[in-house]
């Protein structure tokens, strides 16, 4: 390859050999981690990318009582076993959006969840009203104050929703609360980025039941417990 003034000149003709790996996708990452708290016993992730936010989230599940660990380059299990705690520190709204993603596991386990603001986000701006018309639906109760969001639900129940405008996280954030509701939910003009069906294909290792549909649907049978995949 030669370099003239503004251009580059490429001699090809060269077979080119060598391994490349890889990495996870980072838009999946944290995301498993999260769902990785849902169940009742410890999970092993492969192949974690080495970014802020896989880190950030190992922070917050080890604060909220669980453990977090790396085992090898690039692998880390998640153990939820020892989860004591439902409020997600008001640190991580301003430098993350994955807050809103804990409320499923957390009111799976406690029945109620108090998480930041994501990225200092306000009602009804972005995706987040998405988010709570459809958490509303499942039989959730909400408020906020001061940059959090409180939400409590006795009982969650499957529901249908349609999303106005579809969001990946709007979907996953349901996704993972109405996993373990009782009965039937259908979301639809659902998120299909790759990490979406990431989310869907570990859960599902860890024993829910949930499958896409024509259409931007997603169809969820709630389950009651999930277990760890390793």
């Amino acid at each position: 390859m030669k370099k003239h003034s503004s251009k580059l000149i490429v001699q090809g003709g060269t077979p080119l050999t060598g391994v490349v790996q890889v990495g996870g996708a980072k838009n999946a990452s944290y995301k498993l981690m999260i769902a990785a708290i849902a169940g009742d016993t410890k999970s092993r992730l492969l192949n974690l990318p080495e970014i802020a936010d896989v880190k950030m989230v190992a922070k917050i599940i080890t604060e909220l009582g669980g453990r977090a660990w790396e085992a090898g380059p690039k692998t880390m299990f998640i153990d939820p076993e020892k989860i004591s705690a439902s409020i997600v520190d008001g640190q991580y709204g301003s430098v993350s959006r994955a807050s809103t993603l804990f409320i499923g596991p957390l009111l799976s386990k406690f029945k109620k969840a108090k998480v930041p603001l994501p990225g200092g986000d306000r009602i009804g701006e972005r995706p987040l009203g998405r988010h709570l018309e459809g958490l509303e639906k499942l039989g959730v109760k909400w408020s906020h104050k001061d940059n959090f969001l409180s939400l409590d639900a006795e009982n969650l129940q499957g529901t249908t929703y349609r999303f106005d405008k579809n969001t990946h996280t709007g979907t996953e954030t349901l996704i993972m609360t109405a996993v373990m509701a009782e009965g039937k939910t259908i979301l639809e003009n659902a998120a299909e980025e790759p990490e979406v069906d990431d989310l869907i294909n570990f859960l599902n290792a860890m024993g829910a039941r949930i499958r896409r549909r024509a259409h931007r649907v997603i169809e969820i049978e709630g389950v009651d417990k999930l277990h760890g995949a390793i």
